[in-house]
């Protein structure tokens, strides 16, 4: 009985973090802050249930403590040659906010959360950080 009982939490688990943080939605709105002092710049990919986004329409943006109305930054995914990147300034008017990310993909019209968040740091440069969204769903089912 034990058993069936995780099977059903596991699977509830499973359910939830495949469904909440994807919403369909119009192209977003999201517009960054004007006059934040300081900047720091991340690189790299947008992972979404393993599949690694190649779309130039797709928008990545950062959020700094107040969500989606504290808009940091946005970048569309480009072509970079070995595929399609994101280059992400971010903005903060001091260090040490938690900074987390939302996608728009375009192919689907979705936004997605990703959960990953990283620290604010004025003049840092993160490269080829692969930013996941479902990462929780990714990982178990593999």
């Amino acid at each position: 009985m034990k058993t069936l009982a995780k099977v059903a939490f596991v699977s509830l688990l499973l359910i939830v973090f495949t469904t909440l943080p994807c919403i369909s939605a119009d192209k977003p709105d999201w517009k960054p802050k004007n006059g934040l002092e300081n900047n720091m710049v991340v690189y790299g990919k947008v992972n979404i249930k393993g599949d690694i986004i190649s779309d130039n329409k797709s928008i990545i943006a950062a959020f700094g403590p107040g969500g989606e109305t504290d808009c940091r930054g946005i970048a569309k995914l480009k072509d970079q040659g070995a595929g399609y990147n994101y280059y992400l300034t971010i903005g903060s008017g001091k260090g040490n906010e938690e900074i987390s990310f939302k996608v728009y993909d375009a192919r689907n019209g979705k936004v997605r959360s990703v959960v990953e968040t990283i620290s604010f740091e004025s003049d840092k440069n993160i490269a080829d950080k692969i930013l996941n969204a479902y990462w929780f769903f990714y990982y178990v089912s593999r």
